[in-house]
């Protein structure tokens, strides 16, 4: 299933991954894999990654055979791929950029994007970007924000992930006809995000045992969960009369994947669970959050540069127009002919009589009526003689 949607993201539509359930349920080793250490490196073996390096190693052969088929089948347009990525965490309704180097970190915002492709875009201003071109580069990028993670020993777990991580790969694809280099030469540009989201684990104080520092992370955590699943709640709920009010903005993760939840994306949540008799409850409620989050309806589109788009359409008309004004000068030069043809033919009645007047007075004089019926009888005969020739022209 992971697979499909990272095909459609490389298509152009935004994405989601989303790992939910209790602390302790495997979760981060969904997302994350096998931990690298000094002693282990990070996994060559597939089986041994995460969904974050799968999907990883999925871009990466996208794009080589992509570029490899263009280059072998010499076409006229190639493609440009460009991937980023950021990787950040929500701890305690604060946002940490994991990738940032240094140690005073700027005041990280949401913010909206009105230029964006899809038309409205959140984003994290200040957030470090990190270009990705390599399976290596995903595995950097991976091990050091892991490695920055707020993480805390409890009674369920001795390394539980104490805040919400966020990797988002932004993958642009640039198709341009080869040898250019002019924005005149670009045909499209889509732009697609992917987020990868290690969601903390709900957990019970009483099951936790924790206490102090752990126990406002813990309920930090609750709290924000809460808000998706009042988010879920009021997406999954039955269409009424008017259009239910979503509290996206009741917690920063919510309002960061608000269109993942219930915008422009396509989106998988994975629920993780607990083979502990213990956990039951826990279990049971994980399970009914994903029985609530199969009923929200989403809409994706794919996003393309509205300008390309834009532009293509307007060449099209235009070589629309063209065609008809060409049958159009067509037509009207052959009827132009035609009227030309009827035109020599015709003789106009004052010529006529002016060359019958002529021709009378050239002549000996001759009595009035001699003169007169002379002269109709000209213009008759004339006129017969162009009836004629313009009913053989119009046949």
């Amino acid at each position: 299933m992971v697979k499909g949607l990272v095909d459609q993201c490389l298509a152009g539509y935004n994405g989601c991954v989303l790992a939910y359930g209790q602390t302790a349920s495997g979760k981060t080793f969904t997302m994350e894999g096998s931990k690298p250490t000094p002693l282990h490196p990070p996994p060559s073996d597939p089986e041994s990654r995460g969904i974050m390096l799968r999907v990883a190693a999925d871009v990466v052969d996208h794009i080589q055979q992509t570029t490899a088929a263009e280059e072998e089948e010499q076409s006229e347009e190639i493609t440009q791929f460009s991937v980023k990525a950021t990787y950040l965490e929500i701890y305690q309704e604060t946002l940490k950029d994991l990738l940032c180097d240094s140690d005073s970190q700027a005041d990280l915002r949401i913010r909206i994007d009105p230029d964006s492709l899809s038309g409205r875009e959140l984003y994290v201003q200040g957030l470090t970007e990190r270009e990705v071109i390599t399976l290596e580069d995903y595995v950097r990028v991976a091990h050091v924000g892991t490695r920055r993670r707020t993480v805390g020993e409890t009674d369920m777990n001795n390394v539980s992930s104490r805040s919400h991580a966020v990797l988002t790969l932004t993958i642009e694809q640039i198709t341009r006809r080869r040898g250019g280099t002019s924005p005149d030469d670009i045909s499209s540009r889509k732009r697609s995000k992917l987020h990868l989201v290690d969601l903390a684990g709900s957990e019970r104080a009483n099951s936790t045992g924790a206490t102090g520092t752990r126990l406002k992370e813990g309920s930090s955590i609750n709290q924000s969960l809460l808000t998706l699943g009042n988010v879920i709640s009021a997406l999954s709920a039955p269409p009424s009369g008017r259009p239910a009010h979503v509290s996206y903005r009741d917690s920063k993760l919510t309002y960061l994947l608000s269109d993942s939840l219930g915008g422009n994306a396509l989106t998988v949540m994975i629920a993780c669970v607990s083979p502990a008799s213990s956990c039951y409850d826990e279990t049971l409620g994980t399970l009914r959050f994903a029985e609530r989050a199969k009923k929200v309806k989403l809409r994706a589109t794919v996003n393309v540069d509205l300008q390309s788009l834009r532009i293509s359409t307007l060449e099209a008309e235009i070589a629309q127009l063209r065609q008809q004004l060409e049958s159009s000068s067509s037509s009207s030069l052959v009827r132009r002919s035609t009227r030309d043809a009827h035109t020599s033919t015709r003789m106009p009645v004052s010529s006529a009589c002016d060359a019958a007047c002529s021709s009378a007075e050239s002549q000996p004089r001759k009595s009035r009526w001699a003169r007169f019926t002379t002269f109709f009888t000209g213009i008759a005969g004339r006129g017969r003689r162009a009836a004629a020739t313009i009913h053989v022209a119009e046949q």
